[in-house]
């Protein structure tokens, strides 16, 4: 399998990192992390809300497809670990259609 399928892409507009899915909840260690420079430009509308606080840039490439939104870290965090409101799980669907964090299978219906 090609590595860069299975990749997480985070990119805050300081610097950008890359993780598994296992290893994902190295997030949090941030001293720990191997970081590059960011690649945002000027800032981005928010995927989900208007939170001004802690835009990331998720991007993960999924069925050979590469899918990109901007996310507060609210709501990344929700994505992350299957969390997201209906409402949100629903806008995300529909625009992006199913990729791996929003499988129905996280979400009981």
């Amino acid at each position: 399998m090609n590595s860069l399928k299975i990749l997480r892409f985070f990119d805050n507009g300081w610097t950008k990192i890359s993780l598994c899915p296992l290893h994902l909840s190295y997030l949090n260690m941030d001293s720990k992390l191997q970081k590059g420079p960011s690649e945002i430009n000027p800032p981005v509308q928010r995927e989900l809300c208007n939170s001004k606080i802690g835009l990331t840039k998720y991007t993960i490439i999924d069925q050979n497809r590469q899918i990109q939104m901007d996310l507060c870290k609210t709501h990344l965090r929700s994505l992350l670990i299957h969390t997201l409101s209906p409402k949100d799980y629903k806008h995300l669907k529909d625009r992006y259609g199913v990729f791996a964090d929003i499988n129905i299978e996280f979400y009981h219906k």
